[in-house]
């Protein structure tokens, strides 16, 4: 949870780890250029674009020269010095889906090339030479009602940890050829499985799935009716809607891993299925108000109900006033003050520092990578002028917080960190073994001076700190247990803090006997004013 930092002599042994925002994930990066597209006049077709940084793969989802749904692929689209994208169209055939048990498709049937020219973050011109017919189309981003899907670069590999499933999955390179493109917009799933008919011709068919209870995401399973060949869409759409023929579900072990479950035509099948990737750069997806997609920095749109917390953006400001049971702790300020390279890690970081009000040194900075799906917070380093301490902190392993919390969601964040630096002219090391359960219990509307903030997400945390120090030929060790309630909203952040702590401290090897000392304390930290993407609170 947020803990507002706490730069006096008597925390100097928390003061270099700072704050870890729960679930304060935001995203950071360019927008990479995977969508959904469509011209809202032409509604039946479309195009998906899953761009993974040296490579994009366009879906092409229409209706063939006999007018039955079908779909095209280009299997890389790759960058041109004009800045466009560009490849070739394949026409695919294959084994009939209910028969698929190892590689579903034949050659790709090269029919064409396309260039893809993207405006920005929203306008795309699809141009095509197809069976000797070329054409180019305007499109643009699909509304999911009043929401988008905004995908950047994943600093891994690995989206285990993701709960945004917006991907190419594949069934694996054994049963390669067919898959399923999704499109997951907060508690529904759109998946647009390209497959094969009975005939062996390309077929798709579109779920519409809603999640359960037990996370898995159900509904209808819809074949597009036979509509207007490709090349003869003009202006008006190409069919009369859809018709259902089944029903699908689909159930992640985690953010890398699913079942494809369906059910048509008296056949039931059950397909594990993987994100796909084919280019050098893996994304992470989030819902978006559709509309701020290039909107500008700071804010990030209007988040979805599961997120708490808007991205950072260099020149937010805070200012935060802690007090306590035995009185005032004093006031910090916060503020972005812009990104670098982590010293620790080597990683693109945001740089938040944090000064105590009425000091004109003492910063401390703390390194923060932001992904849309996590914040990643490797370490920090400062200078603390009352208690003349200077140096550094790193997380081992560096804490990955998500953003995506929905009501019911829990987790726990197991870290060590690790100081070391020099007080009144005495060498100290650190050590600090972290354990955080956390739990979104509730929205609540909650009241601090920047403002009153109705709908603010409520987090109950229990939290386990075990310190030990080492100086001078002795060490201290500290043992903390705290329950903590924070408050977050989506247009601020993390604005207000309470907190329930009892410290034990046992010192050995010291020169002298130190009887050991239990403090007990109710802390409070709240949000005095901010200016988050050019908004100012109150």
């Amino acid at each position: 949870m947020t803990r507002a930092p706490k730069l006096t002599t008597r925390h100097l042994a928390a003061a270099l780890l700072l704050a870890i925002p729960l679930a304060a994930s935001a995203q950071t990066g360019p927008i990479l250029k995977s969508g959904t597209w469509w011209n809202a006049s032409e509604s039946g077709w479309g195009l998906f674009t899953v761009d993974q940084g040296n490579v994009i793969a366009p879906g092409w989802f229409t209706y063939g020269p006999d007018g039955k749904p079908t779909w095209f692929l280009v299997p890389g689209a790759f960058p041109q010095p004009d800045g466009s994208y560009a490849g070739n169209v394949c026409r695919y055939s294959g084994v009939p889906f209910a028969q698929i048990m190892g590689n579903a498709a034949d050659p790709c049937q090269v029919i064409g090339r396309a260039p893809l020219r993207f405006t920005g973050d929203t306008a795309l011109s699809f141009e095509y030479t197809v069976d000797g017919v070329t054409q180019t189309k305007s499109l643009t981003r699909f509304p999911f009602g009043n929401r988008d899907v905004v995908c950047r670069a994943s600093t891994t590999t690995s989206r285990a940890t993701a709960t945004n499933y917006s991907d190419l999955w594949w069934s694996g390179p054994a049963s390669e050829g067919w898959g399923v493109q999704m499109s997951h917009v907060d508690n529904n799933l759109f998946a647009t499985w390209y497959t094969y008919d009975t005939d062996r011709k390309a077929i798709f068919y579109v779920g519409q799935t809603t999640r359960q209870a037990n996370g898995t995401f159900t509904g209808g399973l819809f074949r597009q009716n036979n509509g207007t060949p490709f090349n003869m869409i003009n202006g008006t759409p190409p069919t009369s809607g859809a018709t259902q023929i089944g029903t699908v579900a689909i159930s992640f072990s985690n953010g890398e891993t699913a079942t494809f479950s369906y059910t048509v035509g008296g056949v039931t099948q059950t397909k594990n299925i993987s994100r796909f990737q084919f280019g050098s750069t893996a994304a992470v997806c989030e819902n978006v108000a559709f509309g701020s997609v290039g909107g500008g920095s700071g804010g990030g749109g209007t988040p979805g109900a599961d997120e708490c917390y808007p991205p950072l953006a260099v020149g937010d400001k805070f200012r935060i006033r802690s007090t306590a049971m035995n009185g005032d702790m004093g006031m910090t300020d916060s503020e972005v003050i812009g990104t670098g390279v982590d010293p620790f890690e080597g990683r693109p970081v945001f740089r938040v520092k944090y000064t105590p009000v009425g000091q004109t040194s003492g910063d401390v900075i703390e390194f923060v990578e932001q992904t849309a799906s996590e914040r990643i917070y490797y370490g920090s380093e400062g200078f603390i002028p009352e208690a003349n301490a200077r140096g550094t902190t790193r997380f081992v392993p560096p804490v990955r917080v998500p953003r995506s919390t929905p009501v019911g969601h829990t987790g726990t964040l197991t870290y060590q960190a690790i100081s070391n630096y020099t007080a009144m002219g005495q060498a100290v090391t650190t050590t600090v073994n972290f354990v955080e359960r956390y739990n979104r219990v509730g929205t609540e509307t909650q009241t601090v001076p920047a403002g009153t903030f109705s709908n603010a997400c409520k987090f109950d945390t229990s939290f386990k700190a075990d310190t030990t120090i080492s100086t001078g030929g002795f060490s201290v060790q500290t043992n903390i247990d705290a329950t903590v309630t924070q408050w977050a909203h989506p247009s601020i952040g993390g604005f207000r803090t309470t907190s329930n702590t009892t410290s034990t401290v046992n010192t050995t090897g010291a020169p002298f006997p130190i009887p050991p000392t239990t403090t007990v304390s109710s802390d409070l930290s709240e949000y005095l004013s901010a200016l988050i993407g050019g908004r100012s609170y109150p």
